[in-house]
């Protein structure tokens, strides 16, 4: 694992995700806005707008959409996160 996504708040402990292959990193946002939609219900608001179309389309997966949500409120509180490459520790 040479790159996570890191997601922490103030009332739990970090969450880390690997990141280190496209794939990975598009599976980790994924999981990222899920938890933040489904289990915090931060996307309330961007539910009940009829006309947000980036809403919806992240719903259905659009990683595009997905990130661009989640860039967006990168400084909304408890929704800051991090994309880290980790060096390997050697000896």
């Amino acid at each position: 694992m040479n790159k996570v996504l890191l997601y922490e708040n103030r009332k739990e402990d970090p969450v880390v995700w690997d990141a280190s292959s496209p794939e990975l990193e598009e599976k980790a946002f994924r999981s990222l806005f899920n938890k933040l939609d489904e289990e915090y219900n931060f996307y309330a608001e961007l539910r009940k707008a009829d006309v947000n179309h980036l809403y919806k389309k992240a719903v259905k997966g659009d990683f595009k959409s997905i990130k661009k949500i989640l860039t967006s409120r990168i400084n909304y509180e408890y929704e800051y996160w991090s994309l880290i490459n980790i060096h390997p520790y050697i000896e």
